[in-house]
């Protein structure tokens, strides 16, 4: 999940509320799931939820959603609007049977914050990659339960399957037991989740054994992996916490996928999973089918462009010294990723306040950022002029300065001429000095008038 939470269909205030609201949490993404399907499946303006939305909303969550996790953070968010004054006043009155003082609600929000900055202090730095490594390597290697002692390793190492690998929270832990798995398939989590064949056993051994083990002890499952592996402080919670390091989604379908090089794939300059990107393979192949030189295509930087790059991951790097880890790939496509959300969340802001500022309230709730998740559109952000005209944004950004050279796909050219050819108004910001106090942007309303330098080569190779 981005750093703030993207609903498509609330308005500027409800979204503003929502981020809010995420501010307090560490565990965004839990909390900002929830708030994402409240928004989509119920309303589209927190502000008007009334008893009926209200009382809709919790049933949802104890009888069809079966997730009594995902109550609780139902529950939390109605709280913050409860207490903050956010809610109408119908509602408001019976959230005091409900939830009490409001002050104490409030002083419980700023606690929440302050907490989470002392956590942090106190726990240091979160796992290392060869850490990680040896815990993946150790879960592959792990053996069938056919003992007590193998039983008890591959607890372990399914309790950091389900924690790292799937993100399931401590408190879906405790609620659950050997008990809930049937046919490959455990409840957890208010949903059926496949087990993987080698954790299978275990389950089996618990059968064969008459051993109902609750998953309450994950903690001393956790403990016995760490002392095995020589980690220390292994825990459930930083498990997750490092995690969220090594979890990135894909911008095309929107999933969460680990940063292993076998999730991810290079399509026209971007970085998708792999999913996506062989879905992506398949519609080419139908459609150069008849191709002498066949379909697949790889893409490579003239080398004057690969020893730019080098300079840069060099010096960023060094800008990250403190942070003491190696830019590999996964780290470098993060900063990649973070200076284009960057120069997005921007520009967005800017279009918003400016028609905010001209009292173009509606079209400043239609401003949508959203068309960026899809690369097929061949823009970033849908704006308006003040008369309500179309203004189709292609954002380019960069931590760099002005004079630094972007790149543009073929994709996005066409487009950038279909609508200027149907009298649209297409333009490009250039957004620059990413990062830095003095951030920067510059409208290119048409690139015919720069230099263009082709620097990609499209290589096809036969399936012989």
């Amino acid at each position: 999940m981005e750093e703030n939470l993207i609903l498509e269909k609330a308005t500027v205030k409800s979204r503003k509320i929502a981020n809010d609201f995420l501010s307090y949490y560490t565990g965004k993404k839990q909390y900002g799931k929830v708030i994402k399907e409240i928004s989509e499946k119920f309303t589209d303006n927190f502000e008007t939820i009334n008893t009926e939305i209200y009382y809709e909303i919790i049933e949802y969550y104890e009888k069809i959603a079966k997730s009594s996790t995902k109550k609780k953070y139902a529950e939390s968010f109605f709280k913050y609007l409860y207490a903050f004054d956010l809610l109408e006043a119908e509602i408001g009155k019976e959230y005091v049977y409900i939830f009490g003082n409001k002050d104490k609600i409030i002083k419980d929000f700023k606690a929440r914050k302050q907490n989470d900055k002392k956590e942090k202090k106190k726990m240091g730095p979160i796992y290392t990659f060869q850490e990680i490594e040896k815990l993946q390597e150790y879960c592959k290697e792990v053996e069938e339960a056919t003992d007590f002692e193998s039983y008890g390793n591959l607890k372990a190492a399914f309790a950091f399957y389900l924690l790292f690998y799937l993100g399931i929270t401590k408190e879906a832990f405790t609620k659950c037991k050997m008990s809930d798995y049937h046919d490959g398939k455990l409840f957890i989590d208010g949903k059926d989740i496949e087990v993987p064949k080698l954790y299978q056993s275990m389950f089996s051994y618990a059968k064969e054994k008459n051993k109902d083990t609750k998953f309450t002890e994950v903690n001393n499952w956790i403990t016995r992996l760490g002392k095995e592996l020589e980690i220390d402080n292994l825990t459930p919670k930083r498990i997750l916490m490092a995690r969220n390091e090594y979890v990135f989604i894909c911008p095309v379908c929107q999933e969460e996928y680990l940063s292993l090089s076998d999730n991810w794939n290079v399509i026209n300059g971007k970085i998708i999973c792999s999913a996506c990107a062989h879905k992506l393979i398949e519609d080419n192949e139908k459609k150069n089918s008849k191709s002498e030189l066949g379909s697949y295509q790889i893409e490579v930087l003239e080398k004057q462009e690969k020893e730019k790059i080098k300079i840069q991951i060099w010096s960023y790097k060094k800008l990250n010294t403190e942070l003491k880890k190696i830019c590999n790939f996964e780290t470098w496509n993060k900063y990649l990723e973070m200076i284009g959300q960057i120069g997005e969340k921007f520009v967005y802001s800017m279009e918003v306040q400016k028609l905010l500022d001209a009292g173009k309230d509606k079209l400043a709730e239609l401003v949508d950022p959203s068309v960026a998740l899809d690369h097929k559109n061949g823009f970033d952000i849908l704006s308006f002029t003040e008369t309500g005209k179309k203004i189709y944004i292609e954002v380019k950004a960069t931590a760099g300065d002005l004079t630094e050279p972007f790149y543009i796909s073929n994709n996005e050219l066409k487009k950038a001429d279909e609508l200027r050819s149907k009298g649209e108004i297409y333009r490009i910001y250039r957004v620059y000095n990413v990062g830095k106090e003095n951030i920067a942007y510059e409208i290119i309303e048409d690139i015919s008038q720069y230099k263009r330098e082709e620097v990609l080569y499209k290589i096809s190779f036969t399936d012989n």
